[in-house]
């Protein structure tokens, strides 16, 4: 495999490998006018890494230590990693700044689909902080939801004694919760259909945080969570946010429960 689209973001960003510590954001980044074609060629090689890398103070340094996490990926992933960084140390950064919202509008539903779930929500996060109105409400949607379903699994892994799954079943007959809100209705609620039939009119907007919320939500039917667990004891309805081959993908791994 040639190595060109490597060479061509090395040419484009020294920074990265920078054996001085970069005295800015700006200097550990590539320019904001940067051309980013070899950013979606390249892709990142070795073997796959932690998903926590520690921190750095030396900005080069970090980025070089975000690498393993995002192996096998296209390097525009790694790089959009790199300037939500770079604007959590530097919030007033241009050069961060401009690459980000450069990223996010031109490439959203290339790079979206490259990143976990924990970058994804950095993302949105970012949104937040810095996006257009429209951007920050749909990127909080996004930040939301994966915050609060790895709160709930957080709880689950640390207080709840393991479990079969799926249930043989129920413990009690559900009722009333708190405040008003009663528990989903097993088998035959439609509040995750409505739920997600919502999110997809409001995701299928012109909007750069769009493609993260999505792949946000996407990831929660996928993996083992709160959300696709409901679904798998549900009457079997199709959820169609999730792109076609994700839900295939899920529904295969379901059967083998």
């Amino acid at each position: 495999m040639s190595d060109a689209p490597e060479e061509a973001v090395r040419a484009v960003w020294p920074g990265l490998s920078a054996t001085t510590p970069p005295k800015s954001s700006a200097a550990a980044l590539p320019p904001p006018d940067a051309d980013l074609a070899p950013f979606l060629e390249a892709r990142i090689p070795g073997p796959e890494g932690p998903t926590w890398a520690g921190r750095r103070r030396d900005l080069a340094r970090h980025f070089r230590d975000l690498q393993p996490e995002f192996a096998g990926r296209l390097r525009i992933a790694h790089l959009l990693a790199c300037c939500i960084v770079a604007l959590r140390r530097q919030p007033k950064s241009r050069a961060a700044l401009t690459l980000f919202h450069r990223i996010t509008a031109e490439h959203g539903p290339v790079v979206a689909p490259e990143m976990n779930l924990r970058w994804l929500t950095s993302v949105c996060d970012t949104f937040c902080d810095f996006g257009t109105p429209r951007d920050r409400a749909i990127g909080l949607s996004g930040t939301l939801i994966a915050n609060f379903v790895k709160l709930a699994e957080t709880e689950r892994r640390m207080f709840t004694a393991p479990r079969p799954w799926p249930p043989e079943r129920a413990f009690v007959a559900g009722g009333p919760l708190f405040d008003g809100v009663i528990c989903y209705w097993v088998g035959k609620g439609d509040m995750i259909a409505n739920l997600l039939d919502r999110a997809n009119a409001v995701l299928t907007m012109k909007a750069a945080a769009a493609p993260f919320t999505r792949e946000v939500l996407g990831r929660l039917l996928e993996h083992d969570t709160v959300l696709r667990r409901m679904v798998e004891v549900n009457d079997g309805r199709v959820f169609p946010l999730a792109p076609k081959e994700r839900l295939e993908a899920a529904r295969r791994m379901m059967s083998d429960l």
